[in-house]
């Protein structure tokens, strides 16, 4: 299994966003990838939309025993120390 961190830099290019069933490591908790919605949010300002850098709701689910029902949702580009794992 391999892993990808990023630590410290959420506006880098190079945050690999999840998807859908995979693993990750959030908030120093074990999560599986529900659902990924790329933003659609559009500036009124032609070129600053585009330079904006898209980003991704993510809806995760607890993957830890004794929070089995809990459900998180992050702005993926935002979260700091985030880690995807490769099954």
């Amino acid at each position: 299994m391999t892993t990808q961190s990023v630590k410290e830099n959420p506006e880098a290019s190079s945050v690999p966003v999840p998807v859908p069933g995979q693993r990750v490591t959030v908030r120093h908790r074990p999560w599986v990838v529900t659902d990924v919605v790329r933003s659609t949010a559009a500036s009124d300002d032609p070129a600053r939309a585009a330079e904006a850098t898209p980003t991704h709701l993510v809806k995760l689910s607890s993957l830890e025993t004794d929070g089995r029902d809990e459900e998180l949702r992050v702005v993926w580009e935002l979260e700091q120390a985030t880690d995807v794992h490769d099954a």
